[in-house]
């Protein structure tokens, strides 16, 4: 769904997400240059998502997963790809190459959560990841605690 400029908000502090057009998407099977212009985009954003502490959980049998972590939970809550989009969408300013903003909608979002579950996109998380990143916490937690 395309917002257009009715709804841009020029004091938007959110860094901005690069996304193909709908309209690409749909041709790229027919074109091999929209294919690699799209994987490119794609891939960009992607990595993009890795610094906005989104994890690429990997399961035996099974595809990865993606999860974020949680501070206040201190703990990774695993995301479906509804939540994925709606979390992209807090995250960033979603728009297309030519500035205009979008709603990161399924057919894009799936497409995205396929590149960010490659391998070497997102960072691993694990048990011991997840044990690193409480301590770290608890520890923040005790300074500040020891400072008052």
């Amino acid at each position: 769904m395309n917002i257009g400029n009715f709804f841009r908000n020029d004091t938007d502090t959110r860094p901005v997400l690069v996304i193909p057009k709908l309209s690409d998407m749909r041709q790229d099977a027919y074109r091999a240059d929209l294919r690699t212009k799209i994987d490119a985009q794609l891939e960009a954003a992607a990595r993009q998502l890795a610094t906005a502490n989104l994890w690429r959980r990997d399961r035996r049998m099974i595809r990865p997963a993606i999860e974020r972590w949680d501070a206040e939970q201190l703990l990774f809550v695993g995301l479906d790809l509804t939540d994925f989009c709606r979390t992209i969408e807090c995250l960033f300013n979603v728009q297309t190459e030519d500035r205009q903003s979008w709603r990161l909608d399924r057919c894009i979002g799936a497409r995205l959560w396929e590149k960010c579950c490659e391998p070497g996109v997102l960072p691993v998380a694990n048990f011991e990841v997840e044990l690193a990143k409480r301590r770290e916490a608890e520890q923040r937690k005790e300074k500040t605690n020891a400072r008052k």
